[in-house]
């Protein structure tokens, strides 16, 4: 049988949010953060497991909380952690989807879209367009006006083919990145970029917790 595996990032810190625990276990409407996204993939039709990375401080908590789901340690860097989620992946893998756990909102059809495309892709980058002006900026001057056209930004989950992406990151000579697109694309690998949400957002500010907040309220129970 092959397998679609989630593998859901929640090793880092997040000092930016501030308050006394990272932003994947921060609370929305009384829910962990990374709650919300372990719901979606376990409810998800095609995702036949979860591998969730934590921060060694949190893999009791996690574990108490998720005893049916596998719970490993984290590495010191992205890139690290998501190299151990790939290696603890079952027999019978033949997709991965990699997802930061501070983002609580996954559309399902996202999900579906993501492994569909992935019998044509061996990655799929998941991004949403840009809507203002984007400029680069050198000593407070502005020094080039891109094109926003081809501008996206890019959201989680990525997905991939396991033997494509776990090749990559075993060949890969960068020490970190901040995605895993990068490490595909490191061996040559073309990856599809397909359209995001814009729901789904990324924790990383203390105005994102209202900002989601915001989402759940006008969400109509899809999150819920």
């Amino acid at each position: 049988m092959k397998k679609n595996i989630a593998i859901i990032l929640a090793g880092g810190i997040g000092k930016r949010i501030g308050g006394e625990c990272p932003k994947q276990f921060q609370l929305i409407d009384n829910r962990m953060v990374i709650d919300y996204s372990i719901q979606i993939f376990l409810n998800h039709e095609s995702i036949d497991d979860i591998i969730i990375v934590s921060h060694e401080d949190w893999i009791d908590s996690l574990r108490e909380s998720y005893p049916h789901i596998k719970i490993i340690k984290g590495g010191e860097t992205r890139m690290e952690s998501s190299y151990n989620g790939l290696k603890s992946c079952p027999p019978g893998t033949f997709n991965v989807l990699i997802h930061d756990g501070a983002r609580p909102f996954i559309p399902k059809g996202v999900i579906q879209r993501s492994i569909d495309l992935l019998q044509k892709h061996e990655a799929i980058n998941l991004a949403i367009p840009v809507s203002d002006t984007v400029v680069i900026a050198k000593n407070s001057l502005i020094d080039t006006i891109l094109d926003r056209d081809q501008i996206f930004l890019s959201q989680t989950p990525q997905s991939f083919r396991y033997q494509t992406i776990f090749k990559a990151h075993k060949l890969s000579k960068q020490k970190d990145v901040s995605d895993d697109i990068q490490v595909a694309r490191e061996l040559g690998i073309d990856c599809y970029n397909l359209e995001g949400s814009k729901s789904n957002i990324k924790i990383t500010f203390p105005e994102d917790i209202n900002m989601a907040n915001n989402i759940l309220i006008s969400s109509n129970d899809a999150y819920k």
